[in-house]
Protein backbone atom coordinates (compact mmCIF):
# COMPACT_ATOMS: atom_id res chain seq x y z
CA UNK A 1 0.00 0.00 0.00
CA UNK A 2 1.22 3.46 -0.77
CA UNK A 3 1.15 6.15 1.88
CA UNK A 4 0.78 9.10 -0.46
CA UNK A 5 -0.71 12.18 1.09
CA UNK A 6 -4.22 13.20 0.16
CA UNK A 7 -6.66 15.67 1.67
CA UNK A 8 -9.46 14.64 -0.67
CA UNK A 9 -11.91 12.37 1.10
CA UNK A 10 -13.72 10.04 -1.28
CA UNK A 11 -15.82 6.91 -0.94
CA UNK A 12 -13.61 3.88 -0.64
CA UNK A 13 -10.52 5.68 0.62
CA UNK A 14 -8.80 3.72 3.39
CA UNK A 15 -6.85 5.37 6.21
CA UNK A 16 -4.69 3.69 8.83
CA UNK A 17 -4.96 4.96 12.42
CA UNK A 18 -1.46 5.22 13.91
CA UNK A 19 -2.31 6.44 17.42
CA UNK A 20 -5.02 6.92 20.00
CA UNK A 21 -7.92 4.68 20.97
CA UNK A 22 -8.32 3.27 17.47
CA UNK A 23 -4.64 2.62 16.72
CA UNK A 24 -4.17 -0.25 14.30
CA UNK A 25 -7.57 0.09 12.69
CA UNK A 26 -8.25 1.00 9.08
CA UNK A 27 -11.03 3.48 8.47
CA UNK A 28 -12.84 3.09 5.14
CA UNK A 29 -14.68 6.26 4.19
CA UNK A 30 -18.34 5.62 3.36
CA UNK A 31 -20.32 8.84 3.62
CA UNK A 32 -20.75 12.30 5.05
CA UNK A 33 -23.88 12.32 7.18
CA UNK A 34 -23.90 16.07 7.71
CA UNK A 35 -21.56 18.99 6.94
CA UNK A 36 -19.52 18.31 10.08
CA UNK A 37 -19.27 14.50 10.17
CA UNK A 38 -17.56 11.77 8.14
CA UNK A 39 -18.64 8.15 8.60
CA UNK A 40 -16.32 5.19 8.23
CA UNK A 41 -16.34 1.44 8.58
CA UNK A 42 -13.39 0.40 10.70
CA UNK A 43 -11.46 -2.71 9.83
CA UNK A 44 -10.88 -5.37 11.02
CA UNK A 45 -13.62 -5.07 13.67
CA UNK A 46 -16.39 -3.79 11.33
CA UNK A 47 -17.47 -0.96 13.64
CA UNK A 48 -19.17 2.23 12.47
CA UNK A 49 -17.05 5.27 13.28
CA UNK A 50 -18.26 8.87 13.13
CA UNK A 51 -15.44 11.37 12.88
CA UNK A 52 -15.99 15.12 13.03
CA UNK A 53 -14.46 16.80 9.97
CA UNK A 54 -12.25 19.06 12.10
CA UNK A 55 -10.83 16.07 14.03
CA UNK A 56 -10.29 14.17 10.78
CA UNK A 57 -8.28 17.11 9.40
CA UNK A 58 -6.23 17.33 12.61
CA UNK A 59 -5.61 13.57 12.39
CA UNK A 60 -4.36 13.89 8.81
CA UNK A 61 -2.14 16.90 9.61
CA UNK A 62 -0.63 15.19 12.67
CA UNK A 63 -0.28 11.88 10.78
CA UNK A 64 -2.49 10.00 13.24
CA UNK A 65 -4.61 9.19 10.18
CA UNK A 66 -2.68 8.27 7.06
CA UNK A 67 -4.18 7.68 3.63
CA UNK A 68 -3.34 4.21 2.38
CA UNK A 69 -5.27 3.55 -0.81
CA UNK A 70 -8.52 3.73 -2.70
CA UNK A 71 -10.04 0.29 -2.30
CA UNK A 72 -10.88 -1.73 -5.40
CA UNK A 73 -14.59 -1.42 -6.20
CA UNK A 74 -15.37 -5.06 -5.35
CA UNK A 75 -13.75 -4.68 -1.90
CA UNK A 76 -15.54 -1.38 -1.31
CA UNK A 77 -18.90 -3.01 -2.18
CA UNK A 78 -18.35 -5.56 0.61
CA UNK A 79 -17.44 -2.76 3.05
CA UNK A 80 -20.49 -0.75 2.00
CA UNK A 81 -22.80 -3.76 2.50
CA UNK A 82 -21.37 -4.29 6.01
CA UNK A 83 -21.70 -0.58 6.80
CA UNK A 84 -25.35 -0.59 5.69
CA UNK A 85 -26.05 -3.72 7.77
CA UNK A 86 -24.45 -2.16 10.86
CA UNK A 87 -26.20 1.15 10.28
CA UNK A 88 -29.60 -0.55 10.20
CA UNK A 89 -28.82 -2.23 13.54
CA UNK A 90 -27.69 1.07 15.04
CA UNK A 91 -30.56 3.10 13.61
CA UNK A 92 -32.53 3.00 16.85
CA UNK A 93 -29.43 3.90 18.85
CA UNK A 94 -26.95 6.71 18.50
CA UNK A 95 -23.43 5.83 17.46
CA UNK A 96 -21.35 5.53 20.59
CA UNK A 97 -18.06 5.39 18.75
CA UNK A 98 -17.44 9.10 18.33
CA UNK A 99 -13.84 10.21 18.35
Amino acid sequence: MSSKKTNVVARGHAYVVTGGDFEGEFFVYIERTDPKTYCFLSLPNLQLREVPVDKFNIGIESKILQFQEKLPSDVFKVCLAQYDKNKKKAKSKQFNNRL
